[in-house]
């Protein structure tokens, strides 16, 4: 059969056959906004069926913070001041969410220009916004890196983030040393929990929760919170339901950490927008290498290289915090002087390997000996300072 031969109902269905197989939705509007027609794009990226949808005006479908926007654009076509439509907005779906599309529209008129409709496709523009605006998170967190953001709010941030993209209850967990806890056992013990204190359990619904673990180059822990914060952390962590997808160094190297989430969650996103969670433990793991650089350049200009203990800078401040102190409590401070004799001698006749080896003996023993308040430092050579804070009554 001849086109020019075709009855118009069987040119009518043709033409349904082939904007059903289009991918970008293409749609009809009386001169009010109801749908009129609606090819079966829309059905695969709304998740409404097409007769259902019918009839319902357009305006029911864009989100509420854009609707007052889409109607001034649509004003300006009907009024003459532009030729068409063309804007960017979000769309609800079935499942609950928002979609972004692109919108291209015309006003339909009679022969008397007398309006008709609206006619024009949609175009699903998700991925590409997704990408665009996730680029743009990329920047911005790694300028609070380099602004020496501290650590767990930008870790704080990154979780926010997976939240904003449907991923609820995440945790983070970095290690404090080169531990690797395995399936079923518990995070190393020196974790430190540390975050925003309305939100230190992991249970909480709806808040993401950051759990960062930072540990000093002397293996010192310090925790603002109570042991229930990591306990919780800890049932959480062992649970099936829960992913623990690990934070390495870049190229896959050292383990960094944990973002701790619920797995139904995580596959969804993984399926959804492949490229939010590489992109996000990229950023954490920059963040966990900054502060630890940055922690490693103040220990060792704070600590002699060859004790572990605070120098001659660090015991200055720490005289100050006694001395202040003291004043407001009415109290005295100690400080002990310290030196070995004839340690020249043992430098002299066994080496200075040795002489190393007894400097260190004599800083573990004075370290060991002293209350949780107190300070030793090395002041150079053989020479050692005590800062003894709230002696009054001690024997």
């Amino acid at each position: 059969m001849r086109g020019a031969d075709m009855e118009p109902a069987d040119q009518t269905i043709r033409h349904a056959d082939v904007l059903d197989k289009l991918s970008e939705i293409v749609f009809e509007t009386d001169p009010v906004g109801n749908w009129t027609y609606l090819n079966k794009a829309w059905h695969e990226i709304t998740g409404f069926g097409v007769e259902e949808s019918l009839g319902s005006n357009f305006l029911d479908n864009v989100h509420p913070d854009e609707r007052d926007e889409t109607v001034a654009l649509f004003m300006g076509v009907v009024s003459g001041g532009a030729a068409y439509c063309h804007h960017e907005t979000r769309y609800c779906t079935a499942e609950g969410g928002y979609r972004w599309v692109e919108i291209r529209s015309s006003v339909l008129r009679d022969q008397t220009g007398e309006i008709t409709g609206n006619a024009g496709t949609i175009v699903d523009i998700s991925e590409r916004r997704a990408a665009q605006d996730l680029l743009a998170e990329h920047n911005r967190v790694l300028e609070l890196v380099a602004q020496d953001v501290p650590l767990e709010e930008i870790l704080g941030d990154l979780a926010q983030l997976l939240a904003r993209h449907g991923l609820e209850n995440v945790s983070v967990a970095t290690l404090a040393d080169h531990g690797v806890p395995l399936p079923g056992e518990s995070p190393p013990t020196t974790l430190v929990v540390e975050g925003p204190r309305e939100s230190v359990s992991t249970n909480s619904v709806g808040t993401p929760t950051v759990l960062a673990a930072i540990g000093r180059p002397d293996g010192a822990i310090e925790t603002s919170f109570s042991p229930g914060a990591l306990h919780s952390f800890v049932d959480v962590f062992r649970q099936k339901s829960f992913a623990k997808v690990p934070i390495r160094c870049a190229n896959g190297g050292r383990l960094l950490g944990f973002f701790v989430t619920p797995r139904t969650g995580l596959d969804r996103l993984q399926r959804t927008q492949p490229d939010l969670i590489p992109r996000v433990l990229d950023l954490a793991a920059i963040a966990i290498e900054r502060r630890r650089a940055n922690d490693d350049a103040l220990y060792r200009a704070l600590h002699d290289p060859l004790t572990g203990l605070p120098n001659r800078s660090l015991m200055e401040g720490r005289i100050q915090q006694a001395l202040d102190s003291a004043r407001r409590l009415n109290e005295s401070v100690g400080l002990l002087l310290v030196d070995l004799n004839n340690f020249k001698v043992v430098n002299d006749t066994l080496g200075h390997e040795v002489g190393d080896q007894l400097l260190q003996h004599v800083a573990d023993r004075l370290r060991g000996s002293l209350r949780q308040a107190d300070t030793v430092a090395r002041l150079g050579g053989d020479e050692f300072a005590l800062v003894l804070p709230g002696i009054d009554g001690m024997g």
